[in-house]
């Protein structure tokens, strides 16, 4: 499986993992299955973990995943989003990504692990 989802509805808490092999229609059709997943709600926050992605990543697959991200922006009333990336040299990459895009460059932050990510979305 190159991406799935996990609903916590308690901490009103979307949570996606993404494998470095996803394509950005793959992620479409990951993002369609969550919209309609009958326990989704707009005002959940997501984490979206990118922690299987390498630092020899392609910088265009990220900024295609990105287009994905922010084409569905809008089907969420979320405060906060985190991406979970494993190692420095891709959060930089991942980091200068989002700083380049005035829209939502003050919604995201990058963390280290996922349990960082939830810390900082309670």
């Amino acid at each position: 499986m190159k991406g799935s989802y996990n609903i916590l509805s308690n901490n009103n808490l979307l949570v996606e993992i993404l494998k470095k092999t996803i394509s950005a229609n793959e992620y479409t059709k990951l993002k369609i299955d969550e919209f309609q997943d009958k326990r989704f709600n707009r005002s959940f926050n997501l984490i979206t973990d990118l922690s299987d992605f390498d630092k020899n990543i392609d910088k265009n697959k990220i900024k295609d995943l990105f287009i994905v991200f922010k084409e569905n922006k809008g089907k969420f009333i979320r405060n906060k989003s985190a991406l979970v990336v494993s190692n420095k040299e891709m959060q930089n990459a991942i980091n200068s990504i989002i700083k380049e895009d005035k829209k939502i460059y003050k919604e995201i932050k990058t963390f280290t692990s996922i349990e960082n990510a939830k810390q900082w979305m309670l």
